[in-house]
Protein backbone atom coordinates (compact mmCIF):
# COMPACT_ATOMS: atom_id res chain seq x y z
CA UNK A 1 0.00 0.00 0.00
CA UNK A 2 1.04 3.55 -0.79
CA UNK A 3 0.64 5.96 2.28
CA UNK A 4 1.51 9.04 0.23
CA UNK A 5 3.48 10.87 -2.07
CA UNK A 6 6.41 13.97 -1.13
CA UNK A 7 6.97 16.23 -4.01
CA UNK A 8 10.56 17.15 -5.00
CA UNK A 9 11.53 21.04 -4.04
CA UNK A 10 14.75 23.26 -4.20
CA UNK A 11 13.58 24.76 -0.90
CA UNK A 12 16.81 25.11 1.41
CA UNK A 13 14.76 24.01 4.68
CA UNK A 14 15.12 20.44 6.36
CA UNK A 15 11.75 21.20 7.77
CA UNK A 16 9.23 22.71 5.20
CA UNK A 17 5.98 22.01 7.27
CA UNK A 18 7.04 24.84 9.91
CA UNK A 19 9.23 27.10 7.76
CA UNK A 20 7.10 26.87 4.03
CA UNK A 21 4.23 26.18 5.35
CA UNK A 22 2.11 27.22 1.79
CA UNK A 23 4.70 25.07 0.15
CA UNK A 24 3.97 22.26 -1.87
CA UNK A 25 5.86 19.71 -0.53
CA UNK A 26 4.38 20.89 2.92
CA UNK A 27 0.79 20.05 1.36
CA UNK A 28 2.28 16.74 0.47
CA UNK A 29 3.32 16.17 4.30
CA UNK A 30 -0.82 17.06 5.52
CA UNK A 31 -1.85 14.63 2.77
CA UNK A 32 -0.07 11.68 4.03
CA UNK A 33 -1.17 13.10 7.57
CA UNK A 34 -4.61 12.74 6.10
CA UNK A 35 -3.90 8.88 4.63
CA UNK A 36 -2.19 8.12 8.13
CA UNK A 37 -5.86 7.90 9.73
CA UNK A 38 -7.03 5.04 7.71
CA UNK A 39 -3.50 3.13 8.45
CA UNK A 40 -3.92 3.00 12.36
CA UNK A 41 -7.34 3.23 12.29
CA UNK A 42 -8.66 3.53 16.47
CA UNK A 43 -5.10 2.72 18.00
CA UNK A 44 -4.66 4.74 20.79
CA UNK A 45 -0.87 5.96 21.03
CA UNK A 46 0.35 4.35 17.80
CA UNK A 47 4.41 3.74 17.74
CA UNK A 48 5.48 4.84 13.80
CA UNK A 49 8.85 3.08 12.20
CA UNK A 50 10.19 5.39 9.59
CA UNK A 51 12.59 3.47 7.51
CA UNK A 52 13.84 2.55 4.32
CA UNK A 53 15.79 -0.30 2.47
CA UNK A 54 19.71 2.21 1.77
CA UNK A 55 20.91 5.24 2.57
CA UNK A 56 19.84 8.82 1.21
CA UNK A 57 15.98 7.84 0.24
CA UNK A 58 15.02 10.31 2.63
CA UNK A 59 14.01 8.71 5.41
CA UNK A 60 15.06 11.24 8.46
CA UNK A 61 13.68 14.20 6.67
CA UNK A 62 10.03 11.91 6.04
CA UNK A 63 10.72 11.01 9.79
CA UNK A 64 10.99 14.87 10.77
CA UNK A 65 8.29 16.16 8.98
CA UNK A 66 6.04 13.67 9.34
CA UNK A 67 6.08 14.32 13.14
CA UNK A 68 6.10 18.27 13.01
CA UNK A 69 2.82 17.74 10.58
CA UNK A 70 1.28 15.88 12.94
CA UNK A 71 2.06 18.08 16.20
CA UNK A 72 0.30 21.01 14.16
CA UNK A 73 -2.52 19.45 14.87
CA UNK A 74 -2.29 19.55 18.62
CA UNK A 75 -1.47 16.39 19.29
CA UNK A 76 1.89 15.53 21.51
CA UNK A 77 4.21 14.09 19.67
CA UNK A 78 7.63 11.85 20.60
CA UNK A 79 10.32 11.60 17.84
CA UNK A 80 12.87 9.33 18.53
CA UNK A 81 16.57 8.89 17.06
CA UNK A 82 16.71 5.59 16.60
CA UNK A 83 19.68 5.74 14.18
CA UNK A 84 22.09 4.63 17.36
CA UNK A 85 25.53 4.23 14.50
CA UNK A 86 25.06 7.27 12.81
CA UNK A 87 22.69 10.07 14.27
CA UNK A 88 22.04 12.83 12.49
CA UNK A 89 18.12 14.17 13.22
CA UNK A 90 19.55 16.11 16.41
CA UNK A 91 21.37 18.58 14.70
CA UNK A 92 18.62 19.54 12.47
CA UNK A 93 16.66 20.38 15.65
CA UNK A 94 19.62 21.76 16.92
CA UNK A 95 19.54 19.54 20.31
CA UNK A 96 22.46 18.45 22.16
CA UNK A 97 23.61 14.61 21.67
CA UNK A 98 25.96 14.27 24.50
CA UNK A 99 23.06 12.65 26.43
CA UNK A 100 20.20 10.00 24.65
CA UNK A 101 18.69 7.18 24.22
CA UNK A 102 21.73 5.06 23.93
CA UNK A 103 22.47 6.17 27.91
CA UNK A 104 18.90 5.35 29.14
CA UNK A 105 19.33 1.77 27.52
CA UNK A 106 22.47 0.97 29.09
CA UNK A 107 21.35 1.86 32.25
CA UNK A 108 23.65 5.25 33.05
CA UNK A 109 20.48 7.24 32.72
CA UNK A 110 17.54 5.99 34.63
CA UNK A 111 14.81 8.87 34.90
CA UNK A 112 13.36 8.85 30.86
CA UNK A 113 12.84 12.44 31.78
CA UNK A 114 16.60 13.47 31.40
CA UNK A 115 16.64 12.11 27.70
CA UNK A 116 13.54 13.70 26.54
CA UNK A 117 13.97 17.50 24.77
CA UNK A 118 11.80 20.20 24.09
CA UNK A 119 12.04 21.60 20.46
CA UNK A 120 11.01 24.99 19.23
CA UNK A 121 8.17 23.22 17.81
CA UNK A 122 4.96 23.30 19.55
CA UNK A 123 3.92 19.59 20.98
CA UNK A 124 6.99 18.10 19.58
CA UNK A 125 9.52 16.20 22.09
CA UNK A 126 12.70 14.59 20.82
CA UNK A 127 15.12 11.76 22.06
CA UNK A 128 18.51 12.14 20.86
CA UNK A 129 20.12 8.56 19.84
CA UNK A 130 22.71 9.67 22.27
CA UNK A 131 26.68 8.77 21.75
CA UNK A 132 27.47 5.80 19.57
CA UNK A 133 27.54 2.74 21.41
CA UNK A 134 29.31 -0.37 20.97
CA UNK A 135 26.16 -3.34 20.55
CA UNK A 136 23.15 -1.07 19.38
CA UNK A 137 21.43 -4.04 18.28
CA UNK A 138 21.53 -6.03 21.41
CA UNK A 139 20.60 -2.54 23.31
CA UNK A 140 17.58 -2.57 20.69
CA UNK A 141 16.31 -5.82 22.28
CA UNK A 142 16.88 -5.13 26.03
CA UNK A 143 14.28 -4.98 28.11
CA UNK A 144 14.66 -1.49 29.05
CA UNK A 145 13.85 -0.61 24.95
CA UNK A 146 10.52 -1.98 26.05
CA UNK A 147 10.40 0.03 29.52
CA UNK A 148 10.90 2.92 27.38
CA UNK A 149 8.38 2.23 24.33
CA UNK A 150 5.61 1.86 26.97
CA UNK A 151 6.58 4.86 29.26
CA UNK A 152 6.26 7.18 25.78
CA UNK A 153 2.73 5.34 24.73
CA UNK A 154 1.54 6.47 28.05
CA UNK A 155 2.65 10.22 27.72
CA UNK A 156 2.31 10.76 23.91
CA UNK A 157 -0.43 10.99 21.51
CA UNK A 158 1.68 9.20 18.69
CA UNK A 159 5.51 8.20 18.77
CA UNK A 160 7.54 8.46 15.68
CA UNK A 161 10.45 6.13 15.03
CA UNK A 162 13.22 7.53 12.62
CA UNK A 163 15.37 3.87 12.01
CA UNK A 164 18.43 2.66 9.81
CA UNK A 165 18.11 1.34 6.81
CA UNK A 166 17.06 -1.96 6.98
CA UNK A 167 18.96 -3.60 4.13
CA UNK A 168 22.27 -2.66 5.87
CA UNK A 169 21.70 -3.08 9.55
CA UNK A 170 18.87 -5.78 11.27
CA UNK A 171 17.72 -2.45 13.95
CA UNK A 172 14.72 -1.73 12.68
CA UNK A 173 13.73 -5.38 12.18
CA UNK A 174 14.89 -5.93 15.63
CA UNK A 175 12.16 -2.61 16.54
CA UNK A 176 9.05 -4.60 14.80
CA UNK A 177 7.96 -5.96 17.80
CA UNK A 178 6.98 -2.38 19.05
CA UNK A 179 5.61 -1.09 16.62
CA UNK A 180 2.38 -0.61 15.29
CA UNK A 181 2.92 1.05 11.78
CA UNK A 182 6.27 0.25 9.30
CA UNK A 183 6.95 3.54 6.77
CA UNK A 184 9.05 2.64 3.86
CA UNK A 185 10.55 5.82 2.32
CA UNK A 186 11.50 5.09 -1.61
CA UNK A 187 12.59 7.51 -3.98
CA UNK A 188 11.87 8.02 -7.42
CA UNK A 189 14.90 8.05 -9.75
CA UNK A 190 17.54 6.56 -7.49
CA UNK A 191 15.78 3.74 -5.33
CA UNK A 192 16.14 0.54 -7.28
CA UNK A 193 13.45 -2.16 -8.28
CA UNK A 194 15.63 -4.75 -6.00
CA UNK A 195 14.56 -2.71 -2.94
CA UNK A 196 10.69 -2.62 -4.22
CA UNK A 197 11.24 -6.96 -3.97
CA UNK A 198 13.05 -6.36 -0.66
CA UNK A 199 9.80 -4.84 0.41
CA UNK A 200 7.06 -6.27 -0.70
CA UNK A 201 9.10 -9.85 0.40
CA UNK A 202 8.38 -7.92 3.66
CA UNK A 203 4.85 -7.13 2.82
CA UNK A 204 3.81 -11.01 1.81
CA UNK A 205 5.46 -12.91 4.60
CA UNK A 206 4.11 -10.29 7.05
CA UNK A 207 7.38 -9.74 8.63
CA UNK A 208 6.44 -6.37 9.79
CA UNK A 209 3.11 -5.31 11.03
CA UNK A 210 1.08 -2.58 9.20
CA UNK A 211 3.45 -1.73 6.31
CA UNK A 212 3.50 1.10 3.46
CA UNK A 213 5.38 3.24 1.04
CA UNK A 214 6.00 6.73 1.03
CA UNK A 215 7.32 7.61 -2.29
CA UNK A 216 9.74 10.73 -1.84
CA UNK A 217 11.24 13.47 -4.24
CA UNK A 218 8.57 13.17 -6.68
CA UNK A 219 9.33 15.47 -9.68
CA UNK A 220 6.20 15.78 -12.46
CA UNK A 221 6.76 18.95 -14.32
CA UNK A 222 8.39 18.17 -17.27
CA UNK A 223 8.36 14.25 -16.99
CA UNK A 224 8.40 12.38 -20.15
CA UNK A 225 10.23 14.46 -22.47
CA UNK A 226 10.02 18.20 -21.27
CA UNK A 227 13.63 19.11 -20.29
CA UNK A 228 13.64 16.83 -16.97
CA UNK A 229 16.63 15.05 -16.48
CA UNK A 230 16.11 11.26 -15.68
CA UNK A 231 19.27 11.10 -13.78
CA UNK A 232 21.43 12.78 -10.66
CA UNK A 233 25.30 13.05 -10.28
CA UNK A 234 25.06 12.31 -6.46
CA UNK A 235 28.24 12.28 -4.79
CA UNK A 236 29.17 10.49 -1.26
CA UNK A 237 32.03 11.03 1.20
CA UNK A 238 33.24 7.77 1.24
CA UNK A 239 31.07 5.75 4.04
CA UNK A 240 30.92 2.39 2.59
CA UNK A 241 28.63 -0.43 3.86
CA UNK A 242 29.33 -3.59 1.76
CA UNK A 243 26.93 -5.32 0.34
CA UNK A 244 23.16 -4.75 0.25
CA UNK A 245 20.58 -7.66 1.18
CA UNK A 246 20.26 -8.93 -2.79
CA UNK A 247 24.55 -8.53 -2.87
CA UNK A 248 24.68 -5.23 -4.93
CA UNK A 249 27.39 -2.89 -3.48
CA UNK A 250 26.42 0.27 -1.34
CA UNK A 251 29.09 2.85 -0.77
CA UNK A 252 27.30 5.92 0.45
CA UNK A 253 26.80 8.27 3.62
CA UNK A 254 24.08 9.21 5.08
CA UNK A 255 22.70 12.63 3.14
CA UNK A 256 23.20 14.25 0.13
CA UNK A 257 26.16 16.54 -0.60
CA UNK A 258 24.83 19.85 -1.66
CA UNK A 259 25.23 19.67 -5.43
CA UNK A 260 23.21 16.44 -5.27
CA UNK A 261 19.49 18.11 -4.27
CA UNK A 262 18.04 20.92 -2.30
CA UNK A 263 16.73 19.66 1.13
CA UNK A 264 19.25 16.04 1.88
CA UNK A 265 22.58 17.75 3.34
CA UNK A 266 24.39 16.57 6.34
CA UNK A 267 27.38 18.58 5.58
CA UNK A 268 29.09 17.85 9.05
CA UNK A 269 30.69 14.83 9.10
CA UNK A 270 32.31 15.11 12.36
CA UNK A 271 31.62 12.41 15.07
CA UNK A 272 29.36 13.66 17.61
Amino acid sequence: PILGYISHSDLKTEIPVISRPSSTLAESFRSVRTSLKFFIGDTMNPVISVTSTVVAEGKTFVSLNLASVIALLGKKVLLIGLDLRKPRIHRILEVENEKGLSNYLTGETENVDEIISETNIKNLSFVPSGPVPPNPAELIESARMKDFIDEARKRFDFIIMDTPPVAIVTDALLLSKYVDMNIFVVRQRYTSRNTLRLIQEFYSEKKLRNLSIIINDISLTGYYGYGLRYGYTMRYAGYAYGYNFYGDYVSAKYGYMKESSGYYTDDDDSEV
